[in-house]
Order: structure tokens, then C-alpha cells, then sequence
């Protein structure tokens, strides 16, 4: 056979019905160049024959016979089995256009293309007809209709509203590798998460506006039984979860998410079959549960839409489904009777207001006199008697038509029962209306908008106007418009609030920067005069710098703000590999104010950027930031320090890893020894382990660079801060004119729960040795030495289980899962391990790791270098083992498990370790940076 352009992978299971006509569709393609993979999933009617019968008509069909695992597991086994350049996914019961194949080869190769997504027609199986779905007829991407390529960032707004089925979608088979393109198995709904983790890493699609792909709807098809299965979307959204935590997409897509769970839980529940509604019900209940569990203290009706928000309240109302069912019975019945009486029932409210002789008499003569009204409001004591009607000062001041005056006063009413308008706030913002004769709210309603006024925290009309046009070009207040349509829209409102000045462009940055040092004093003093008047609070603002998010460090920062939100308002400006993430911290939660796409590559040579410099420049003159703590740079360029001396904002700098000696930042050199930031003598060129680092073809020449370049940026630092004496030593021994005066320790604090049972194992000879890995295991945290011992472990003495890592370590020992700082004590406990190993070849900077260990009783067995050697010594924590040697490592480990007294000694030993706590190390941070602003 030539070169094979394209793979058609057919999952087949009991279809013996329709097999036939699909076999014909994909024999007869006009582009023969393919081959066409069948999986027979355990079929039990004659499919089998039928695909032996068309195998030996056309030598491109491979059989594939395995036992019934669902199309997931027959899909897998079909890319595993994929020898073509693309992928094209059929189900046995449909069919395609007998050009298919060849219209999406010559697309994707003239293209370049990742995914290739087209139209799919449905075939209703019992009235033989066709109809049209919007979502298969692609709607969403119109605009693309025309033949452009696209990518992630073009449609991340929509990707909840684009169809996640397989079989419409065109796939590169060197792109499905590179994601790990796999399917959920054992689950219908399989096609989803599939979806997710392609639409998360696409960058070049392409949308073809033809039906190439024919749908048959038939009574025995999975998504028509109603069933048991149904209840396969649970562990399929978990699945969907942790792919967006994976892709760095969790908070940005957090709304998304949740709506979309409960989006599926609403259609399936009203689908599924009524003998499996109350095991439905109960599973949803709990799936809830969770996402309450992973939302932490947030409100879970903050992030709902309408409809899922109106399903939730009737879901906490019901102990059972049946309950759950007559709820929505009575509902839907008092829907249908509310609907019928709403105008009558209005039009008496009015005809009643109207009916009194004050009002009436008072708004008829308003609408006859309308050029009287000024003289009226500032003269007649008769008015302002009645000031509190608002219907009579709405129709007042707002020139508006008589009609329309209970559309006004049905906002002021919602207004005034929400927390949108807050009197205190809105007084103490603007003092000049405290002795107002008008209620703070009509004040805004009539004057206060148009002076653009904000009416509290939780509203920022620029924002509004600025996000929805419409709204400003109908000229009507921003808040009675939310109130009245907003809402019901999902339109957003506060995530600007926080902002205090507009941003400035390129050119005015560049002119800003480039005045002399008296015209720029002014200058910044006359933009921090508008700042101060424009901030909400007298709380400090503190910008907190992080690399892209997860691990210890963002974990750590986070403790850090809940301890220190009572004196500052906490910002967050993190990295990814395009973009940059602006969020405002409240309480447990992050709220996303802004994101920026970067337009340039970045690479470790990259020092400065005019691109992050303005991004920068407008982050810390918008908000007003008075303090900066930048915790990491990597993904982020030098400018920051620079700008905030500029702007004359402190600046502290946390040594977290050693990122700053070497943009390797654990200083591991191609053969994973640890350097000591001073080169070490063996071949090779120390390749960075990050991608954005790749750039840089020979890290041993750069690194010299890269130190310049650093010391330079250090300059314009106030202070440094890292959590050992042992690091602070490190960076003192590579920079010795760093003022050690500058550089300060602060350890990590923790809050552990208190142990209620023991955790772990006595060692035993008689019985494998349990050790356990937590994190994310790779070669920086000892996995080379992971595998070294078990290839010495001939006698199967050693237990490795991994917690936390990917699961492609299942090889060398037991995989259990991810876990979260809430669940580590539970997840242990399912383990009871006898030691945890910490196998990091170089000198760590803390490690919670020791932390979370010691805090569940269990002794650990450490590297024999820097921060683990010397917190395991000095709290007698556990033992320590010679990392670079297997051998002694094995023996180590067998001698300590054979003397029990010893490991008990020590074990009992660990009751006693008290960690700092976070809201201690708050305290200390704390400190530094009062100083910092005092000065």
C-alpha cells in the first residue's frame, strides 16, 4: 500500500443493521489512500461476519476483535493501531460523503491544520427523514465559514456552545499524539472530555460549511436507552475538570464549567428513564457536593446562570427526586397561571397608584407644566413632602414619558432591595451629598450616573458601559439597566471596579518615560492625585507576581492573603505561555479582571519587552498599587522591577527556587547532578527544562548573561526574601555584592488539621517495605533514583506508591490518584505508608512535601543535600539516604525498616514538630512590608 493519508477508525457493536451501509460509505471514497480500522467491541449479532465479508473485498480494512469495553476503549485501540497522517472517526450505525475523505486530506495538507471540524446531518431511523441540528450545522463559527484558520484563543469564549462529538471533527495524528489524545473508557459521553483537551490545544482549525458526516437516530443507539449509563456524566465531568486544571484553563473557564455540569445534569435528568431517576438524583446530589468541595467557601449561585440557578434552588429543596419532580410540576403549572394574570395584575398596581388625588393631580400637572419642574423641586415644600414617592420624582427629573414611569420605579425598587447601591459607601465616596434632601439612591438615579458616579463595590458603570455598547447608546443608566435585563443576560459588573484610571497606550508610555525627571515628578503626581480620589477604600494595594499557576508557591501566596486581606487589597498578576492573568483575591476566591495575550515569543534571553513593559506600566498605575511582591519571574520579563522604581513603588523579590543563578532553576545538569550554579565539567549544555527556555542552545555560555542581566534587575529591588539560611547562603555565594542587610528568611507557615488517627505502617521485613512519593515525581524529584531501585529490587522488597503524579509511573509502583491539601490526610489513609521519600537531587528551598509529612506522623527518607538534610536532622524527622548511590540508598532503606525500635522512636518523635503557622508567617511579611511603605 502507498503512504497512508488517512486512518477511518469504525467502532463496531452489535450494528449489524446499518454496518453494511456504513462499510460502503467508506470503501467507495474517492481518496483510496486509507486504511479503515474496524474494532469489533464484543459484538454478539453478526457484525463480526459482516466485517470479515467486507475484509476480504478490500485489503484496507483491519479487524481489530477485542472483548466489550464501550467506543472509548475501541477508539484507543484504533489510534494505537493508526499508521495514517490524519484520523477520521465513523460510527457503525452512520455513514459519509463518498468524498469525505479526500475534501478533508487536501484541506488539512493545503491548510496545515490540527482539527478540521464540518457539518453533520441527522437521519431520524423511523420516519426516514433528515433534519438539521444548529450546533452540528456549526452556527457558533460562522464568521469561519469563509475558510480562515483559526486557533484556541479565537474561540475561547465559546467552546462550551461548539459540539463535542467525534465523528464531525478531522484530527492530525501527530497533534492527537502530542496532546496524548485519549478517550475516557468504560463511559458513554467519552466523545467530551476527547473534546476538551483538543479545543484546549488546537492552533490551527479550519471549519468546512458542507454536511460531510450523516447521524442515525435510531431507538438502539447509546444516547436513546435512557438508562443506567446516563449516569456515566459524573465521573466524566470530574474527568473534565481536572483536563482544564491540567491546561492551566480552571479559573478562567470556572463559570463555564459549572454551568455546563449543571447544564447536563438538567437535560439527562429530564431524559433519563424514570426506573433510574432516584440513583440519577442521588449521584447528582453528591456530584454538587463536589463542586461546592472544589469552589471551597465560594457561593456556588454566584457563578449560575438562570436556568441552572432556578434548577439548584428546587435541587436544595428536595430530599428525593419524586420531591424534586412535583416542585417542578408546580412551577411549571404556576408559570403558565402567572403568565395569564402578570399584565392584568399590572395595570391594577397602576391604575391604583394613579388613583391617589396627591399623585394624580401632582403628575398631571407635572406633565402639562414640564418647563415648571426645576422651580418646583427647588421651591415648593408641597414637593419635597412627597420627595419619597419616587414616582413622582422619576417622572421628575427624568424627562422621561408617562408610560414609561413604572419601568423606572420597578428598578429603583430592585435597586434598593439589592447590593448594588450601598448609601454608606456611595456617602463616604462623594461627602458632598451627606446633607442631601434626596435619598442617596435617587440621587444617583438622576444625577449620579451622569457624573459618572459609582453606586458601591459590587458596581462599576464604566466598566458596564464600556463592555455593552448598546447600553450607552441608548443613554440609559447603566444600573437600571442591569437590574432590568442585565441579570437575566449574565452580563458582568464588578470585575473592574478595582480600577482607578484609564490605561495608557504605547506612545503614551513612551512619552511619560521619556520626560525629564521634574516634568515627570509632575506628571505622576497629577496621574496619583486622580488614583487616590478614585479608590474605593483606604486599604494599601499589594501586586503579587507568580509564574503560571499551581505548587507550592501559589498555595503558599495564597495563605499569605487570607492572613493579610484585613490590611491590603491583594492582587495577582500571573503568567502563562501567551498570556498574562490579572485577578483580584476575595477572601478564598480569585476574581479575573483582565487577561493579555502576548503577541511576542518570549525566551529567557528576552530580558525586556515594550509589550510587557506596557502591560506592566498600566497594571500598577491602574490600580494604584502601592507595594510589589514579585514571588516569581519566569514568564514574565525584567521591566516589572524597573517600572516599579520608576514609579517609585517598593519592590520585594522571593527566592523560591534557584531561577535566579540559572534559568535551570534547580541547577541540574544534563546528567541530573546538582551544580551549585558553578558549571559542572561534563558534556552537554544544560538544557533548560521549561519550554518557553528552549530557545537557549547552550544554558553554559548563556549563564553568564543571564547573572549580569539578573544583578542589573536586583537593583532595582528593595528587598529579598527566601525561606532557608541554607539558600540565602547559595545566592549570597553567586552574588556577593548582594547587601545581605536586603535579604531576609521567612519560612513557610501551614495550618494542619489535627490527626485523629495514625497514618501510618510499621516496617516489616516479612512484608514489602511502603514507601511513599508525593507530587509530581520527575527527574528533579528523584526519579531517576526511583528507577535506579527497582531495577536493584530483584527480591520485590520495596512498595513504591505515587500520589500526585502522572499516572505513566504505574510501572514502577502504585498510582492513587491526585490530591489536594483537603484530602492529603484521607488519601494517606487509604495508603498507610511507612515512610514518605523525598529523592530531590538538589537542595530544595523548603518543601512542603516535609511539612505535609510530618504533619501526618510519618517519618520520610531524604536526599542527603541542602534544605532536606539539614529540617530532617534538626527535627530528627526521619533518615537520610545517599542519593547518589542506589545501592546504598536500598541498603539504607532495609537496614532502617529492620529496626523497629529505632522507626518507632522516631515516629513518636514527630508528635512532637510545631510549624509555623500562616497567619505567624503573615505577621512577618507583614512587617517587611510596612517597613517598606515607611520608608
Amino acid at each position: 500500500m502507498k503512504n497512508i493519508k488517512i486512518s477511518i477508525i469504525i467502532p463496531v457493536y452489535n450494528s449489524e443493521k446499518y454496518l453494511e451501509k456504513c462499510l460502503d460509505s467508506v470503501i467507495n471514497q474517492t481518496l483510496e489512500d486509507i486504511e479503515i480500522i474496524c474494532i469489533n467491541d464484543g459484538s454478539t449479532d453478526s457484525s463480526f461476519n459482516i466485517l470479515e465479508k467486507y475484509s476480504n473485498m478490500d485489503n484496507r480494512i483491519i479487524i481489530i476483535d477485542k472483548s466489550h469495553g464501550g467506543a472509548g476503549s475501541s477508539r484507543n485501540k484504533g489510534i494505537q493501531h493508526a499508521r495514517g497522517e490524519f484520523i477520521l472517526f465513523v460510527d457503525s450505525d452512520d455513514w459519509i460523503k463518498n468524498n469525505t475523505s479526500e475534501l478533508l486530506y487536501n484541506s488539512a495538507k493545503a491548510k496545515n491544520t490540527d482539527i478540521i471540524i464540518f457539518k453533520m446531518l441527522n437521519f431520524d431511523d423511523k420516519n426516514n427523514k433528515y433534519f438539521k441540528d444548529s450546533i452540528y450545522d456549526l452556527l457558533i463559527l460562522k464568521k469561519f465559514y469563509n475558510g480562515d484558520i483559526f486557533s484556541y484563543d479565537d474561540i475561547s469564549a465559546n467552546i462550551f456552545s461548539i459540539s463535542t462529538a467525534t465523528t464531525n471533527k478531522f484530527y492530525k495524528k501527530s497533534f492527537l499524539d502530542q496532546i496524548n489524545g485519549q478517550f475516557a473508557e468504560g463511559f458513554i459521553f467519552e466523545d467530551n472530555p476527547f473534546f476538551f483537551n483538543s479545543i484546549l490545544n488546537v492552533n490551527r482549525m479550519l471549519v468546512i460549511n458542507e454536511y460531510l458526516y450523516f447521524r442515525r437516530r435510531h431507538e438502539n443507539s447509546v444516547m436513546s436507552l435512557n438508562d443506567e449509563k446516563y449516569l456515566d456524566i459524573f465521573p466524566i465531568m470530574n474527568i473534565i475538570f481536572n483536563i482544564f486544571i491540567d491546561n492551566e484553563r480552571y479559573e478562567y473557564y470556572k463559570k463555564d464549567l459549572i454551568n455546563y455540569n449543571f447544564k447536563m445534569c438538567r437535560i439527562i435528568y429530564n431524559d433519563i428513564s424514570s426506573n433510574f431517576k432516584e440513583k440519577f438524583f442521588i449521584k447528582m446530589i453528591d456530584h454538587i457536593a463536589n463542586i461546592n468541595k472544589i469552589l471551597r467557601d465560594e457561593e456556588i449561585e454566584t457563578f449560575l446562570n438562570r436556568k441552572n440557578s432556578y434548577f439548584y434552588k428546587k435541587l436544595s429543596k428536595s430530599p428525593t427526586s419524586r420531591d424534586f419532580d412535583i416542585l417542578n410540576e408546580k412551577s411549571s403549572s404556576r408559570r403558565t397561571l402567572k403568565k395569564s394574570k402578570v399584565e392584568n395584575k399590572k395595570l391594577r398596581k397602576h391604575s391604583r397608584i394613579l388613583k391617589s388625588s396627591k399623585t394624580h393631580k401632582f403628575i398631571n400637572y407635572l406633565i402639562n407644566k414640564k418647563n415648571e419642574r426645576m422651580k418646583f423641586l427647588k421651591s415648593s415644600d408641597y414637593l419635597k413632602n412627597i420627595l419619597s414617592n419616587p414616582y413622582i420624582y422619576i417622572l421628575l427629573k427624568f424627562n422621561i414619558h408617562f408610560k414609561d414611569l413604572f419601568r423606572h420605579y420597578k428598578a429603583f425598587k430592585i435597586i434598593k432591595n439589592s447590593n448594588f447601591f450601598n448609601e454608606e459607601f456611595y456617602i463616604y465616596k462623594y461627602p458632598n451629598l451627606k446633607d442631601l434632601y434626596i435619598t442617596p439612591l435617587i440621587h444617583y438615579m438622576i444625577y449620579g450616573y451622569n457624573e459618572n458616579k459609582i453606586p458601591s463595590e459590587n458596581f462599576n458603570p464604566k466598566f458596564y458601559l464600556k463592555s455593552y455598547k448598546n447600553v450607552k447608546k441608548i443613554k440609559m443608566n447603566p444600573l437600571m439597566h442591569y437590574v432590568l435585563y442585565g441579570i437575566n443576560e449574565n452580563k458582568k459588573v464588578n470585575f473592574d471596579y478595582y480600577l482607578t484610571s484609564e490605561e495608557f497606550s504605547k506612545k503614551e508610555i513612551d512619552y511619560i518615560l521619556s520626560l525629564k525627571e521634574e516634568e515627570f515628578e509632575k506628571k505622576i503626581t497629577n496621574i496619583y492625585k486622580y488614583i487616590d480620589k478614585n479608590k474605593i477604600n483606604d486599604k494599601k494595594r499589594i501586586l503579587y507576581v507568580v509564574h503560571p499557576e499551581g505548587g507550592g508557591t501559589t498555595m503558599t501566596n495564597e495563605d499569605l492573603m487570607k492572613n493579610i486581606e484585613n490590611y491590603f487589597e491583594c492582587f495577582v498578576l500571573s503568567s502563562g505561555y501567551n498570556k498574562l492573568f490579572l485577578r483580584k483575591f476575595n477572601g478564598e476566591k480569585f476574581e479575573l479582571i483582565r487577561e493579555w495575550k502576548i503577541k511576542s515569543v518570549y525566551g529567557a534571553e528576552k530580558f525586556y519587552s515594550t509589550e510587557y513593559r506596557d502591560i506592566y506600566f498600566n497594571v500598577l498605575i491602574s490600580l494604584g498599587i502601592d507595594i510589589v511582591h514579585i514571588r516569581h519571574l519566569i514568564l514574565h520579563t525584567f521591566d516589572l522591577p524597573k517600572i516599579s522604581k520608576i514609579l517609585n513603588i517598593p519592590t520585594i523579590l522571593s527566592f523560591h527556587d534557584f531561577y535566579f543563578i540559572c534559568p535551570s532553576y534547580n541547577l541540574l545538569d544534563d546528567n541530573v547532578h546538582y551544580c551549585g550554579g558553578k558549571c559542572s565539567n561534563v558534556n552537554g549544555t544544560c538544557t533548560p527544562p521549561m519550554k518557553n527556555l528552549i530557545n537557549v542552545n547552550n544554558l553554559k555560555k548563556f549563564v553568564k548573561k543571564w547573572r549580569e542581566e539578573v544583578f542589573k534587575m536586583f537593583s532595582n529591588v528593595d528587598c529579598f526574601i527566601t525561606t532557608s539560611d541554607i539558600v540565602k547562603s547559595i545566592f549570597l555565594n553567586i552574588y556577593p555584592k548582594l547587601k545581605i542587610e536586603n535579604l531576609f528568611v521567612i519560612e513557610h507557615g501551614r495550618d494542619f488539621p489535627e490527626l485523629k488517627k495514625d497514618l501510618f505502617e510499621i516496617p516489616n521485613t516479612n512484608k514489602r517495605i511502603k514507601i511513599l512519593f508525593i507530587g509530581n515525581i520527575t527527574d528533579n524529584k528523584g526519579l531517576k533514583l526511583i528507577k535506579d531501585l527497582k531495577k536493584i529490587d530483584k527480591n520485590f522488597k520495596l512498595d513504591f506508591n505515587f500520589l500526585g503524579t502522572p499516572s505513566d509511573l504505574k510501572k514502577y509502583g502504585k498510582y492513587h490518584g491526585r490530591y489536594s491539601r483537603d484530602d492529603i490526610n484521607k488519601k494517606i489513609a487509604n495508603i498507610n505508608p511507612s515512610f514518605i521519600g523525598i529523592f530531590s537531587p538538589w537542595p530544595e528551598t523548603y518543601c512542603h512535601t516535609l511539612s505535609e509529612a510530618w504533619s501526618c506522623e510519618i517519618p520520610v527518607l531524604v536526599s542527603d543535600i541542602g534544605v532536606l538534610k539539614d529540617r530532617t536532622i534538626s527535627n530528627n524527622g526521619g533518615w537520610i539516604i545517599n542519593h547518589k548511590s542506589p545501592e546504598s540508598t536500598y541498603e539504607t532503606i532495609l537496614d532502617v525498616s529492620s529496626n523497629v525500635d529505632e522507626y518507632i522512636n522516631v515516629q513518636k518523635g514527630l508528635k512532637k514538630i510545631k510549624f509555623k503557622s500562616t497567619k505567624k508567617m503573615a505577621e512577618e511579611y507583614l512587617d517587611i512590608y510596612n517597613r517598606k511603605l515607611n520608608k
